[in-house]
């Protein structure tokens, strides 16, 4: 990370230089299941130049995702900028990253809440990055059943990318369209997931909630269910399981 400042306020901003799945970055930022090594941040003192916080074996991030290693660095080298009085200190950002909580990034929804048997996972991933992002968190988290994902996605988005990007892993495609004019049809959808991934398994469904049913008709106690594509999607299938 690098500390600079803008030209013409003379406000300090952070650049956070990410190399996500590197060996290197791995090694720096820690791993899922293990406390972070370190980690050190810039901290303005009065004469404007910089000191050094060390934090040692931090607790690993509420989140899933090596990448939100990278993304815990950030924010806390952001609130060391903070004025001195909101300036948390090291007990905060303990208990921050123990309770640090974010909605449709990757959330696991408890299975008691849901009455199903599977694994539900709420990810608003709608673009390429977003995609390859939940595809190699996926792969960080494998699970003995198969892999469906509900996909419903807006007609401006790089559908085609998204799709090979996820489909090395998911087993299952339950395509589908959440209620707005802006979604790709569910018939267009699979016609593009045929020729993107000819192998790929995949069912149109009429809508969200036709999507949701099937899936408690065919997913096991091993498998998860993905539910992503846009914020749309994930949020008509959280109303769902909020009103089972």
């Amino acid at each position: 990370m690098r500390a600079n400042k803008f030209n013409k306020t003379g406000l300090p901003f952070l650049i956070l230089e990410t190399s996500v799945g590197s060996r290197k970055s791995t090694q720096a930022l820690g791993a899922p299941g293990k406390p972070i090594p370190y980690m050190s941040f810039p901290r303005p003192t009065e004469t404007s130049k910089f000191s050094e916080l060390r934090l040692k074996a931090l607790p690993e991030p509420g989140l899933q995702g090596r990448h939100q290693f990278q993304n815990v660095a950030g924010a806390i080298a952001v609130s060391q900028l903070l004025p001195e009085r909101l300036c948390p200190d090291e007990r905060a950002i303990r208990a921050a990253l123990r309770r640090i909580h974010l909605a449709g990034r990757y959330e696991r929804i408890d299975p008691q809440s849901t009455q199903v048997d599977f694994e539900v996972i709420l990810d608003v991933a709608h673009n390429p990055d977003g995609a390859r992002v939940l595809a190699r968190t996926l792969e960080e988290h494998d699970i003995r059943g198969k892999t469906y994902v509900l996909l419903g996605v807006m007609q401006d988005k790089d559908i085609k990318t998204m799709l090979k990007t996820l489909a090395p892993v998911v087993d299952v495609w339950l395509l589908s369209t959440p209620h707005t004019e802006r979604a790709m049809v569910p018939s267009a959808l699979h016609a593009l997931l045929k020729t993107t991934a000819p192998a790929a398994k995949g069912y149109a469904t009429l809508d969200i909630a036709a999507a949701w049913n099937r899936a408690k008709s065919m997913l096991t106690e091993h498998d998860r269910l993905v539910v992503t594509g846009s914020f749309y999607t994930v949020a008509e299938v959280r109303c769902l399981t909020a009103t089972i």
